[in-house]
C-alpha cells in the first residue's frame, strides 16, 4: 500500500489469498487503484472478490476430468483387448479350415490407426 501512494501506480490484479479472522485462508481476486481528487489526499481503494466457490468448483472438475481420462482408458483397453480376442477366435476358426465368425476387415487393413 505504501508503495502505491509513494509512486501513485496501483500493483496489478491478481490472485491471492488472504487471512480471515479465523485465521483460515481465503482465495481472492484482487483490484486496486489510486484516486487523487482535488486538494484531497491520495485515496486506495481495493475490490477483492471471493474466489473459494470458483477454486471448489475447477477441483471438482479436475477431478471429474481425472475420473473420465481413466474410465476412457479402461474402456479403449477393453475394446482393444476384445479385438484381439476377435482376431484370435477368427485364427483359430482359419485354422480348423471354419470361415471367420467375426469380420474384422477394418481394424485388420488399419492395425496402425
Amino acid at each position: 500500500m505504501r508503495q502505491m501512494v509513494k509512486t501513485e501506480r496501483p500493483i496489478p490484479p491478481s490472485e491471492m489469498s488472504l487471512m480471515r479472522k479465523d485465521g483460515s485462508r481465503v482465495p481472492i481476486y484482487s483490484s486496486h487503484t489510486v484516486v487523487q481528487v482535488s486538494e484531497r489526499k491520495q485515496e486506495l481503494f481495493c475490490i477483492d472478490i471471493d474466489l473459494t466457490q470458483r477454486k471448489q468448483a475447477e477441483d471438482e472438475l479436475r477431478a471429474r476430468n481425472e475420473e473420465l481420462i481413466i474410465f476412457n482408458n479402461a474402456a479403449v483397453d477393453r475394446e482393444l483387448r476384445t479385438i484381439e480376442l476377435k482376431q484370435e477366435i477368427n485364427a483359430l476358426c482359419a485354422e480348423a479350415g471354419q470361415p471367420p465368425r467375426y469380420a474384422l476387415q477394418f481394424m485388420e487393413e488399419n492395425d496402425d490407426v
